[in-house]
């Protein structure tokens, strides 16, 4: 039988393991509370980065189309602006077509000088005129006998006719007169020769004709 000693030291080391025992327990349930806690807060991390990238992914898909559509935007500014000078250009040429096409002395053949001219008149005819009737009208100087200085004419006339038709404008759509020396049509009256240069010359009249 205990003595009332030893049953106090046994009841006190019952409690004191009792008690360790139950802190025990808390300490097992409190670092598992901890863990759980600390794999919800990495998978809110996790979760939180996963978001972050999506939405900078999105961002930069946005930005990227954002980009796409101002490249398109400034593709078809340029276009236009690219339009705008052609069509300028071609406007400025059509002013200058109406510079005549002029000849040395007693001939009818296209000088180099001219073909520049021809190819851009062609190009505008081709580009704004192509339902249009362009009439190529032939001079000479009044030096030599009136009737050969109308063939003469002619083959000017004809000449740079057949020119703009090589340089793709429809024959159908052109014609070739002479003028000759007519007094009324000289731009120089009666310079013939190193002086009449202005007057031995081709010039275009360009009309719209019904049904063309």
């Amino acid at each position: 039988m205990l003595s009332r000693r030893s049953l106090g030291v046994f009841m006190g080391s019952l409690a004191l393991a009792t008690i360790v025992s139950g802190c025990g327990m808390s300490k097992k349930n409190h670092d598992a509370d901890v863990a759980a806690l600390r794999t919800e807060m990495q998978s809110e991390m996790a979760r939180r980065d996963t978001l972050a990238v999506a939405g900078l992914a999105v961002a930069i898909a946005l930005n990227a189309e954002q980009e796409r559509r101002l490249a398109s935007l400034e593709s078809g500014v340029a276009a236009l602006d690219a339009r705008m000078g052609e069509v300028e250009e071609l406007a400025v040429n059509a002013i200058r077509y109406n510079a005549p096409v002029h000849f040395a002395y007693d001939s009818y053949e296209v000088t180099d000088d001219s073909r520049p001219a021809l190819d851009r008149f062609a190009a505008v005819v081709n580009r704004f005129y192509a339902d249009a009737l362009v009439t190529v009208e032939g001079f000479a100087d009044p030096a030599g006998d009136a009737d050969y200085n109308k063939w003469l004419g002619q083959k000017r006339a004809e000449t740079v006719m057949q020119y703009l038709v090589d340089a793709g404008v429809d024959a159908g759509q052109l014609r070739a007169v002479s003028y000759g020396d007519a007094g009324n049509r000289q731009v120089e009256p009666g310079a013939w020769g190193e002086n009449g240069m202005a007057n031995r010359r081709v010039a275009f009249v360009v009309d719209y004709r019904e049904g063309m």
